[in-house]
C-alpha cells in the first residue's frame, strides 16, 4: 500500500466518525406502524378536501405525491402524532370559517 492510498483510508475513516449522528440524532427511531400511518394519512385527506387543496373527485392523485413525500420521512408515532395534532387546528381553523360563512350567509338574507 502506498502513502497516498493509506493516507485516503485514514481519511475516510475520519469522515465515517465525523459524519456519525450525535445526540437526538443517533436515537433508535421504530417506524410508525401502518395503521397509524394510514390514520394520518385519512386524516389529512378528510381536511385537505375540506380545504379545497385535494380535488374532492379524485383526492388519490395528489395523495399518492403526500404519501410518497412523508413515507421517505421515516417517520415514528410521534412524528405521525405532531402532524395529525398540526392538521387537527387546521381542520378547526376550516371548521370555524365554514361556521362564519354561514353566519354571514344568514345573515344578509335576513
Amino acid at each position: 500500500m502506498n502513502l497516498a492510498q493509506a493516507a485516503a483510508i485514514v481519511g475516510y475513516e475520519i469522515f465515517k466518525i465525523a459524519c456519525r449522528p450525535v445526540g437526538f440524532q443517533a436515537r433508535k427511531k421504530r417506524p410508525a406502524s401502518s395503521k397509524v400511518r394510514e390514520d394520518m394519512y385519512s386524516h389529512m385527506e378528510t381536511v385537505l378536501v375540506r380545504a379545497r387543496f385535494l380535488d374532492e373527485s379524485n383526492p388519490l392523485r395528489m395523495m399518492r405525491d403526500v404519501r410518497r413525500i412523508l413515507n421517505s420521512a421515516e417517520m415514528d408515532d410521534r412524528d405521525a402524532k405532531i402532524v395529525r395534532g398540526m392538521f387537527r387546528k387546521i381542520g378547526n381553523m376550516i371548521r370555524l370559517a365554514d361556521e362564519r360563512i354561514r353566519e354571514l350567509e344568514s345573515s344578509q338574507t335576513a
